[in-house]
């Protein structure tokens, strides 16, 4: 997938998203919006997330996390370092990884 070059580009990408300009689908844009759909019984979280993502700026993600913990939501959140929109190459993503499926999944049982 090729990623946005500029903001006019990622503002189209948006339009796509929600059915046209954010500002004339508000509704639309708020139902896309994951902290719309946070709940107390959710799966856990585990997010990823690069410190230089070009379409998804860092601090979404953290609201992201501190949303899931407030509604006592088991989350977590790693950032990757000079990490762009995913295709990590930071060995430590597979570590974390397993490593909250392996808790995840047992606590599960």
């Amino acid at each position: 997938m090729q990623f946005p070059s500029d903001a006019d580009d990622l503002v189209a990408l948006e339009a796509k998203l929600v059915g046209g300009p954010v500002e004339e689908t508000n509704e639309n844009a708020h139902l896309a919006c994951p902290m719309t759909c946070v709940s107390k019984g959710d799966s856990p979280f585990l997010i990823v997330h690069g410190d230089s993502d070009p379409l998804v700026p860092l601090p979404q993600g953290e609201t992201l996390l501190a949303a899931l913990q407030k509604a006592g939501v088991n989350a977590e959140l790693y950032v990757v370092k000079d990490g762009g929109h995913g295709g990590f190459n930071d060995p430590e993503v597979d570590v974390r990884a397993r490593a909250f499926l392996d808790r995840t999944l047992k606590a599960g049982k």
